[in-house]
C-alpha cells in the first residue's frame, strides 16, 4: 500500500496526549492515523463531522 500523506507531529504534544490515553482509545487514534496515511478518501463515518468540532 502506497503512502499518500505523511504525518509530522509538533514537538511532543500528540505524544503526551496520546501516552495519556487508555489501549482501546490509542487503537482508534491509531486506526485513524493510519487511514489519514493511506487512504485517498476517508469515508465520514470514520471521522464524524469535523466542523462542528473545529478541526481541519
Amino acid at each position: 500500500m502506497e503512502q499518500i500523506r505523511k504525518l509530522i507531529f509538533y514537538k511532543s504534544y500528540f505524544f503526551e496526549f496520546f501516552d495519556s490515553k487508555e489501549e482501546k482509545v490509542k487503537e482508534k487514534i491509531d486506526f485513524g492515523l493510519f487511514m489519514l496515511q493511506y487512504v485517498r478518501q476517508i469515508p465520514g463515518k470514520h471521522i464524524g463531522s469535523t466542523h462542528e468540532k473545529n478541526l481541519f
